[in-house]
């Protein structure tokens, strides 16, 4: 693994052909980029797609298989794969374990053990929690990835531990869960030898979105048809934490209910609002209904945004939202403080991220940065390096 990984890094320096499989919800899409590292160029080729039945892993990777194939020949390319939360747990977490001879130095066996009963811990800590998540029991999930993202020694970062003294040691570590059936079933479609990375999809936006935060505190908001998904950033932690059963088709239900209109009807006065194409007194009629109809969700948030003590909120959505739903006074009733609230959009990646995007013409421009959180989170995690190959050596029988 760790040499398909070097040997893609170098590629990339001359625009390499990459394929994101993302699976969201009820939908598989996959995209091909082509990437330009040393430029920092993405290219977005071309993307192909189709509905799933999210719980059903045989369709689902068989789904996967059909789209990849369109893209021809899979040798010719290095894939990703961006999981639903249902399919996968990442967790970005650190463990610190304390010296018992805190004035010598560190040497490699001593480092070599640190990571080790890191990883061991982190497992053990998590695992419990991600298989009652994803809905499995403790024995049918998988670790399928473990890196070693930073070192601290007594609160200090550190660029190599060794010959350094210390009373503890502080490992942050990214490691993924999946159930072993979707992971089994993956394996026939994707070789391990094509697949360079697979994580939960709303981690990795949050991992990436926190590079732009200072202080690295934020929430996630993940919308999708049927519920919206809450993921953390709070420090060196990243995590998914809740799954509320409210998402953008509660809007369609209440225009539904309210002009006793069936549901396509609804969504089409629905569009018509969000292009303003109605009279100034429909247009108020109906947001009056989709702003309350939206404070039942945003009361959801409260619990979470006190409790970590948030101020900025990241809403990501695979359709066009309303544009009330941006403005802080929609959120500081329900919250009862000021929050920012930011969208996440493909510019991200151009203004705040240094990447430059390149576009096929024929290809609708947005609703795509889960598949470029997926490369960027690819591309700014360690993966060659000493640390991450003594993490992949211990972590060996566990990723199965």
């Amino acid at each position: 693994m760790a040499h398909h990984v070097k040997k893609l890094l170098s590629l990339f320096k001359r625009r390499e052909r990459l394929l994101v499989a993302a699976i969201m919800g009820d939908t598989i899409r996959v995209t091909l980029l082509a990437v330009d590292s040393g430029e920092k160029i993405i290219e977005v080729r071309r993307t192909a797609s189709s509905p799933c039945d999210p719980g059903d892993i045989p369709q689902i990777t068989e789904t996967m298989r059909r789209l990849l194939r369109g893209f021809g020949k899979l040798v010719r390319h290095r894939i990703i794969v961006s999981l639903d939360p249902a399919l996968a747990t990442t967790i970005h977490s650190s463990v610190i374990l304390m010296r018992d001879q805190p004035k010598d130095p560190i040497d490699e066996a001593d480092f070599d053990n640190r990571i080790a009963q890191g990883i061991w811990r982190l497992f053990d800590r998590e695992r419990g929690k991600a298989a009652s998540k994803m809905d499995v029991g403790d024995l049918d999930i998988l670790m399928t990835d473990v890196k070693v993202k930073q070192v601290k020694l007594d609160g200090h970062r550190v660029v190599n531990p060794l010959g350094f003294k210390a009373k503890s040691v502080e490992i942050h570590y990214s490691m993924t869960f999946s159930p072993r059936l979707f992971v089994e079933a993956l394996r026939k479609v994707v070789s391990p030898s094509q697949l360079l990375f697979m994580a939960e999809g709303g981690v990795m936006m949050a991992d990436v979105l926190a590079r732009l935060e200072e202080h690295r505190e934020l929430l996630l908001l993940e919308f999708f048809p049927s519920s919206t998904h809450l993921v953390l950033v709070h420090g060196s932690a990243t995590t998914w934490i809740e799954r509320i059963a409210w998402g953008t088709t509660n809007f369609v239900t209440t225009l539904s209910d309210a002009f006793a209109v069936s549901a396509d009807v609804a969504e089409k006065i629905f569009n018509l609002y969000l292009l303003r194409q109605a009279s100034p007194s429909v247009l108020r009629r109906i947001e009056l209904l989709l702003k309350q109809e939206f404070s039942t969700f945003a009361e959801h948030l409260r619990e979470p945004v006190i409790r970590y003590n948030l101020s900025t909120l990241y809403l990501f959505a695979f359709a066009r939202l309303p544009e009330f739903i941006f403005s802080s006074s929609t959120f500081r009733l329900a919250l009862r403080r000021r929050v920012r609230i930011l969208p996440v959009t493909e510019e991200l990646t151009r203004d705040r991220l240094g990447f430059s995007l390149a576009w096929n013409r024929a290809l609708k421009q947005e609703f795509i940065f889960p598949e470029l959180a997926a490369f960027l989170e690819f591309y700014f995690l360690p993966h060659d390096d000493k640390m991450n190959k003594i993490a992949q050596r211990h972590a060996r029988w566990l990723i199965r």
